[in-house]
């Protein structure tokens, strides 16, 4: 069993920062015997969110949960980065863990929290979907300039090949996909034609826009396009948007624990409908 962890946690160290939260369930399917590397990640800058979630994952298991609790606590004063840090009071909140490890104490500064799974979401509007989505974390000066200028734009997109509706043509008639079209088909769901995609009026949650560590929220006001940017070789995929609420810290009061686990790393885009009550409240209490 070591041999093969091991060498899926190459596999994940290697794989890009938005790629690698796809190793997540593959490491958590390991068990116990995974806990001590993702121990020591979380003291890496660059793996520590990453391990977070891992462990998180892992905690499901109601045998690896003691064992995933004691390694969050004991890595609080020693995560790497503020943000890091954060992470792992936000998941031993959601597992309901205090400072004895118990399952009865409360985050740093925040109210008493008993669970025993995933917290309960609230319903939003009718009718609309709610969506969180992360998008690069190498030129969020960028994206935040676009996304302000109403362009909302995803990574995976560097060539015309790539044009998520060119990609869903050739599923729809059998056809191959190069390697780039194969990575880039993850963000199917921002076409409107999928039956699972975006829609006009949904509100997307955007993780670590503008800056780490803070989301923004935005409503869907257009169809997608496909449009590369003159400065960057890639972010060609297009939703047009709205700015409803921007640069909130993902700790702030107004971010309800159920919306802060709605929102952790995952795949690039992907729908968080049961949590539409916490987006709306949010957006209520920082708009007044």
């Amino acid at each position: 069993m070591s041999g093969q962890l091991d060498q899926l946690l190459e596999v994940a160290r290697a794989a890009g920062p938005l790629d690698r939260i796809e190793h997540r369930d593959a490491i958590a399917a390991v068990g116990v015997g995974a806990i001590p590397a993702l121990a020591e990640w979380l003291q890496d800058p660059a793996l520590g969110a990453f391990a977070v979630r891992v462990l998180a994952r892992l905690a499901q298991d109601s045998q690896a949960r003691a064992s995933v609790v004691q390694a969050l606590l004991a890595a609080r004063g020693q995560a790497a980065t503020d943000g890091i840090g954060r992470d792992i009071w936000d998941a031993l909140a959601v597992l309901g863990a205090g400072s004895d490890g118990r399952g009865s104490g409360r985050s740093e500064g925040g109210p008493r929290v008993r669970r025993e799974g995933p917290p309960a979401g609230r319903p939003g509007r009718p009718g609309r979907r709610y969506w969180a989505m992360r998008t690069s974390p190498t030129e969020p000066a960028f994206i935040w300039s676009e996304a302000r200028r109403g362009r909302l734009r995803q990574g995976w997109g560097s060539t015309e090949e790539q044009d998520l509706r060119l990609i869903a043509d050739r599923l729809a008639n059998g056809l191959p996909l190069d390697r780039a079209q194969h990575d880039a088909k993850r963000a199917l769901r921002m076409l409107d034609t999928e039956e699972n995609g975006v829609r006009i009026d949904d509100l997307v949650v955007t993780q670590n826009l503008p800056r780490y560590g803070h989301l923004s929220v935005f409503r869907i006001t257009g169809t997608y396009t496909f449009a590369l940017p003159d400065s960057i070789e890639d972010y060609g995929h297009i939703l047009p948007v709205e700015l409803l609420v921007e640069d909130v810290p993902r700790g702030a009061a107004a971010v309800s624990v159920a919306l802060r686990y709605a929102i952790a790393l995952r795949p690039r885009l992907y729908e968080i409908t049961p949590y539409g009550g916490d987006v709306e409240a949010l957006m209520e209490t920082v708009r007044g």
